[in-house]
């Protein structure tokens, strides 16, 4: 669970989980990103302080970890893979509530039938705590412009069944083996604060034949506002880049680049040798994992209600 200035928000989410996995073995880890000249709120102390008082009960199911070496929603995840002591991982966003039993009903499942479904699990989503729309995504690609995206989707779960395969969605609320995250490689090591990582989470599973399911249940409340820190338009914009290079090699991420970036020449030209010098092993890795291009994956999905777009 990373978190950045998330006071008072955190605490809330942090007990909603361990309310909704009581009697199941379980971790959660805290990942605080708050970087050395960001002015500190509660969060920080508070949720380092509560972590030490249920270590010292015996207790420790909650975990406090300080990661302040780069601002990124991403690394913090390859992070707590990195420190998480189980297999199936929960990612949760630090400002969130899981509707009743949904969490602990989809781990049940997911434990028992995790290597038949072959990739992860969903919930479905509220943007905003209180409102009543249910969200999942869809792709939305591109292919003139080399913009493999996604949006938002009405979620009508009377239509649904209890397991659905979808070509996309979130990672917040997203269940996981690691065996699956290992094959990825984790998240891309350069990624910086803000977007990029869904890009490539969704659509190099796609390409290592690894499938996106639905669980049917009450969704995943995520409480849609600004958060304490601010994310900056070059940043973003080589996220992005990361995830086409990832996904399409250097002709793809030229592509997004001159077609979507909206960089100046000498900009574009810089990230894009930035991100072959520093991102070349981790395409290779997906390469030597990948089960299909991303063209024949988009042939497989061709027609679908979920898939968005121009190729």
């Amino acid at each position: 669970m990373p978190f950045v200035r998330e006071w008072p928000q955190i605490a809330f989410t942090i007990r909603s989980i361990h309310e909704e996995l009581k009697n199941i073995p379980h971790e959660i880890l805290a990942i605080d990103n708050l970087m050395p000249k960001m002015e500190e709120d509660r969060g920080s102390k508070m949720v380092q302080g509560m972590a030490n008082q249920w270590t010292k009960t015996g207790d420790p199911w909650l975990k406090y970890y300080h990661k302040n070496d780069k601002l990124s929603h991403w690394q913090c995840k390859n992070y707590g893979i990195e420190k998480a002591s189980a297999d199936i991982i929960w990612f949760v966003d630090s400002h969130c509530i899981p509707g009743r039993d949904s969490g602990r009903s989809m781990f049940r499942f997911y434990e028992e039938h995790w290597q038949e479904l072959d990739g992860s699990i969903h919930l479905p989503l509220t943007y905003h705590i209180l409102e009543p729309r249910q969200l999942i995504y869809k792709a939305v690609v591109d292919t003139t412009k080399g913009d493999f995206a996604y949006s938002f989707n009405t979620y009508r779960p009377n239509t649904w069944e209890q397991v659905q395969e979808v070509p996309v969605m979130s990672t917040c609320g997203m269940m996981i083996h690691k065996n699956y995250l290992s094959q990825l490689g984790g998240w891309p090591t350069e990624l910086g604060i803000y977007s990029g990582g869904e890009h490539f989470l969704n659509y190099c599973q796609a390409m290592l034949g690894l499938k996106k399911y639905i669980w049917k249940a009450e969704p995943l409340c995520h409480h849609g506002d600004k958060r304490g820190y601010s994310w900056n338009h070059y940043d973003q914009r080589r996220n992005r880049a990361i995830a086409s290079y990832l996904i399409g090699g250097e002709k793809l991420m030229e592509k997004w680049i001159d077609n979507c970036a909206r960089l100046s020449k000498n900009e574009a030209a810089r990230m894009k040798n930035n991100i072959v010098a520093t991102c070349c092993k981790h395409r290779d890795h997906i390469l030597s994992q990948q089960m299909m291009t991303i063209e024949e994956w988009l042939d497989k999905w061709k027609g679908h209600e979920l898939l968005q777009g121009t190729w």
